[in-house]
């Protein structure tokens, strides 16, 4: 498909020394160029409707000029293009970053639900009409999350779980890479996937990732404590920082992908026990465990007790055989069959309950076994009601 973008220039941000590349094209070129991936963009961003929206689309179909887009490459593509930079073959540039589903909105995507929106009503744009862009190209991990994280920030400001989602969607590929048998899908309604090991709801990953980022499992946004905190402690921090933060989950993901496979093979699904597939892809699993994790990683000599307490487990699933209960599951449910649903929140005390399991095994590095913990987690925790 042949996409007229024609390159203006480029610049170089001189903090995390990106290459920015600007560019413009026709707007039918444009939504042909991005055609294919509007599935992936509501990943990232539900559509809104807001006043101003239905102004603005009066304004384009009378030929208005619209805010740059902002949009981004997949990090192991830019090599190749920066290449072509520093040879000033911008044709061939543009020909590379012209084929569709190659390209990212990170800033845009409202404005582009309007622009399709014109096209499907039988508007015709005029042929000088051009949409403007900005796009990033970034090879480093961690600049790429320190820009999405701070340098976009001043603009209209995203929700923290919308820019993470952004980060996320870039760096699947790059994930299921480094992660060898994971697997990160997109949960669609009516259709019913099975899971099986190292299969994971993408959503629940990027959910998982604000846990741990956020040291506590409750991230809605009523939480508004927690999410003021992460945000001061986003923007104190370095690239660098940040960068860390994110290899460090991707390990922790590596472990708990490990944990799994051996977790499916030797929980079958029993009378009133949630088979091991079942247990540990649960979100509330998945909160509880790495917001834990979290919580303890500060210290070199705490990061030591949680390898110490995961390769423990590791050890011990591996070692158990179909039907024997290496994780206490038969006490957690013994445990979690006292919530009573009139006095508290179920989720909130499931969460709270799995919470303190996990922190008494990983603060004991592994020492007392799991089934032990939920118990401990039980005695040791906090109550709310509706």
């Amino acid at each position: 498909m042949l996409i007229n973008l024609q390159i203006l220039g480029t610049a170089k941000d001189l903090r995390t020394h990106t290459i920015v590349v600007y560019g413009q094209m026709p707007i039918p070129d444009y939504l042909k160029w991005v055609s294919d991936s509007f599935d992936a963009f509501e990943i990232q961003r539900k559509r809104t409707w807001h006043p101003a929206y239905q102004r603005m689309k009066a304004d384009v179909s009378a030929g208005a000029l619209l805010p740059t887009i902002t949009l981004t490459v997949l990090p192991e593509r830019v090599p190749k293009l920066l290449d072509l930079i520093r040879d000033d073959d911008f044709a061939l540039l543009a020909g590379e970053l012209g084929v569709p589903g190659r390209v990212y909105i990170l800033d845009g995507l409202q404005r582009s639900f309007i622009l399709q929106d014109l096209e499907k009503e039988g508007h015709r744009f005029h042929p000088e009409q051009t949409i403007h862009l900005e796009i990033w190209l970034e090879p480093n991990i961690h600049h790429f999350i320190y820009r999405v994280l701070v340098l976009n920030s001043a603009h209209q400001p995203m929700s923290l779980r919308h820019r993470f989602k952004l980060i996320f969607l870039t760096l699947k590929n790059r994930l299921e890479t480094d992660i060898p048998g994971l697997v990160l899908y997109r949960k669609v309604p009516g259709l019913h996937q099975v899971r099986t090991s190292g299969m994971y709801v993408f959503d629940q990953v990027i959910t998982s990732f604000l846990c741990y980022l956020m040291k506590t499992p409750e991230i809605s946004r009523d939480n508004v404590e927690a999410q003021a905190t992460a945000m001061n402690e986003i923007f104190e921090s370095t690239a660098r920082e940040m960068g860390c933060s994110f290899e460090e989950f991707k390990t922790y993901l590596k472990h708990y992908k490990n944990l799994d496979q051996e977790i499916c093979r030797i929980y079958p699904v029993l009378h009133g026990l949630p088979g091991g597939n079942e247990w540990i892809g649960n979100e509330n699993v998945m909160k509880a465990f790495f917001t834990s994790v979290a919580k303890h990683t500060k210290k070199a000599s705490q990061r030591a007790l949680i390898d110490q307490a995961l390769i423990s487990l590791q050890a011990h699933v591996e070692s158990a055989r179909v039907g024997e209960d290496p994780l206490g599951l038969v006490e957690l449910k013994e445990v979690t069959d006292r919530i009573n649903p009139r006095k508290v929140n179920v989720g909130y005390a499931t969460r709270s309950l799995l919470l303190a399991g996990f922190e008494c095994f990983f603060t004991q590095g592994g020492q007392k076994p799991l089934g032990q913990c939920w118990d401990t987690g039980w005695r040791s925790r906090p109550t709310r009601t509706y």
